[in-house]
């Protein structure tokens, strides 16, 4: 299958945005939250919003190809998560 240059500059400007988010300091922080909580040690609560069910109501996606639009969603919808 062959990605339209357009399309691939699309989903490595999203795998950017991503590695921006992933790499901020207050992720550090929750992933030590996260083990806090998972290790089942006292702390303050843990939330998480479940958004896959609503995905298609917020992110539409802009590439050609199914394959690249489901992976134009994925990064779209962790950086939604994220705030971008």
């Amino acid at each position: 299958m062959l990605i339209s240059a357009k399309d691939r500059e699309r989903i490595r400007d999203l795998a950017k945005k991503q590695l921006e988010l992933a790499s901020r300091p207050e992720m550090d922080s929750l992933r030590r939250e996260w083990r806090r909580h998972n290790d089942c040690v006292a702390g303050g609560p843990m939330v998480t919003v479940e958004w896959g069910t609503f995905r298609k109501e917020i992110i539409t996606p802009r590439l050609q190809t199914k394959t690249e639009k489901r992976t134009e969603v994925r990064f779209l919808f962790y950086g939604f998560q994220c705030g971008f």
